[in-house]
């Protein structure tokens, strides 16, 4: 059963809905946080801040310098998650490296629209429902967000075509997308065999 959102979070962090762009991420350097500080100065310069979410453990990961514009939130239940991606103005996701890249089409999946890097597996998971930047280039990752953050248009119709994406993403798609391949294969395996007998 899916969380219900927590919207009490929003007061407890001082946010108010629209008003922040959010990204998750734990403080890893291959997640790429340190790249959202233009972001967040950017952000923080109209009035709106960078929500950070994700594991902040001095133990486990590298001190990180409090840049003007972002707060950092720490780790959060899935209640409280859902709220915050469900009342962001956009969801940013600058990781350089990435197995599949669920966190986006989290965002996704509830209607926000997401910018994310441009790397192979975001690009195969979020394919044209998301904009993408270079996640090397602090610039450039400022320049689309703000860009995203500021186009209304472009804004419902990237979480839209996010919605669209994320509905065929179920267990029973996948089954189904599955079987498919398994009859071509079977099909073609059966004329290889039928053409084998006839030579």
């Amino acid at each position: 059963m899916e969380p219900k959102a927590d919207c009490s979070v929003l007061k407890r962090f001082e946010l108010t809905p629209d008003r922040y762009v959010l990204t998750v991420g734990a403080q890893a350097r291959h997640k790429n946080l340190a790249s959202l500080e233009l972001l967040g100065e950017g952000l923080a310069a109209r009035g709106h801040v960078l929500v950070t979410v994700g594991d902040m453990s001095p133990t486990v990961y590298a001190s990180t310098e409090f840049t003007e514009g972002i707060k950092y939130i720490g780790r959060l239940d899935d209640g409280g998650l859902r709220a915050l991606i469900e009342n962001a103005r956009c969801f940013v996701f600058p990781s350089r490296y990435e197995g599949f890249g669920l966190p986006p089409l989290e965002a996704m999946a509830l209607g926000c629209p997401v910018a994310a890097s441009d790397i192979a597996p975001l690009r195969e998971a979020c394919g044209q429902a998301s904009i993408y930047f270079n996640p090397d280039n602090p610039q450039d990752i400022a320049d689309q967000v703000l860009a995203l953050w500021g186009n209304e248009s472009q804004r419902q119709r990237v979480g839209k075509a996010g919605r669209e994406l994320t509905r065929q993403l179920t267990w029973d798609h996948s089954a189904q997308k599955w079987l498919e391949f398994l009859s071509l294969e079977s099909n073609a395996g059966r004329v290889l065999g039928s053409h084998d007998h006839r030579t």
